[in-house]
């Protein structure tokens, strides 16, 4: 039992690390931390229109920022702005028969966006009513970001006057506008290599490695191939030492229900097999010998693969297994050790894209 806590633990301590980097990557919600620099194309973000107070602006703000910081755009209040002219400006106004209650907690507003990259103004209503006191913020800087991302939509078409708001267009603007406007090429296949750790009922405590292909299949569903080795240390019995080395292969189909840009959670089922081979050294009384053994396992998993960029993918997994077919060490007729009974691993390992 400490062997496998041990196994576990250090897979544990190493998806915590990685999380804890990635969580000090996200946006702080400064709203000033790209507003005083030349180089970002922004937006401008007004609140004349509705009185509230310095708080729920700020959060909007932040909550919008987070939004477009993907497609390289900043949003900044008009005071704390670049000297650049921005891509646009949203305004945040109270509708004219929308009060309810308190400027903050019951109220319609607009969100409007007059938008210099197309030359349009596009708006429209919310009933914060509808959303959570604490959410309001966030659902405002929703409104605004599709509101810019679907008036920018023209210059992705081909008609004459799109392509005359692409010649007069800043070149930041076409470059924002690149990026909001592309669409990523599914990856079709993805090449990796993973470390994993396994234990079994049976005795078996084993560690190795695999050589991954995953063949995305849609969005939401893709196959896997996995080729392995796994070796397990020695065993102490009455009757001397018992070791394990096995050699396998993988196949499995995983469900992704959660994709966000940085991170995608899902579920699989699949089957490991292969063979395992013993290797026995007997005490001053008995001979050890060499025995090979198949072994099939079931298995459920759930997995998560954190998107470092474009290419590169970092798979974690926790999975259960169990056996359609058990390998099993024998010494004068008793079970010294086996890869057999309910099966546990944990996987960590790096994809990239090809």
């Amino acid at each position: 039992m400490l062997a496998r806590s041990r196994v576990f633990g250090l897979f544990g301590a190493c998806a915590l690390i990685f999380c804890g980097q990635r969580a000090h990557a996200l946006p702080n919600g400064d709203p000033a931390d790209t507003c005083t620099r030349e180089d970002v194309p922004w937006v401008q973000v007004d609140f004349e229109g509705w009185t509230v107070s310095a708080k729920v602006r700020s959060r909007t703000l932040s909550d919008l920022k987070v939004s477009l910081k993907d497609v390289g755009i900043s949003a900044c209040f008009a005071n704390a702005s670049p000297r650049g002219a921005p891509l646009a400006v949203v305004r945040v106004a109270e509708a004219v028969e929308g009060r309810t209650g308190s400027a903050e907690e019951h109220v319609v507003v607009t969100v409007s966006v007059r938008d210099a990259v197309t030359a349009k103004n596009v708006s429209r209503e919310i009933d914060l009513r509808r959303f959570p006191k604490g959410a309001r913020e966030l659902a405002l800087a929703i409104a605004a970001d599709e509101l810019l991302r679907a008036s920018w939509a023209e210059v992705s078409l081909t008609t004459q006057a799109s392509e005359a708001i692409q010649k007069t267009a800043p070149a930041q603007a076409r470059l924002a506008v690149r990026r909001v406007q592309r669409v990523e090429p599914p990856r079709r296949f993805e090449l990796g290599a993973r470390a994993a750790a396994a234990a079994y009922q049976g005795g078996q405590q084993q560690l190795g490695g695999d050589l991954l292909l995953d063949w995305e299949l849609s969005r939401h569903f893709s196959f896997r191939w996995a080729f392995g080795y796994r070796g397990s240390a020695a065993e102490r019995s009455a009757l001397g030492t018992v070791s394990g080395s096995a050699l396998g292969v993988e196949g499995s189909l995983a469900w992704w229900f959660w994709r966000r840009p940085f991170i995608d959670l899902g579920v699989a089922l699949g089957a490991f097999g292969g063979r395992l081979t013993f290797s026995g050294r007997g005490n001053s009384a008995t001979t050890g010998r060499e025995y090979g053994a198949m072994f099939v396992f079931s298995r459920a998993e759930l997995g998560s693969d954190f998107h470092v960029s474009s290419v590169v993918t970092v798979p974690l997994a926790l999975s259960l297994g169990v056996p359609l077919q058990s390998a099993t060490a024998l010494g004068e007729g008793q079970p010294l050790t086996a890869m057999s009974g309910l099966e546990t691993a944990a996987t960590l390992g790096l994809k990239f894209s090809l």
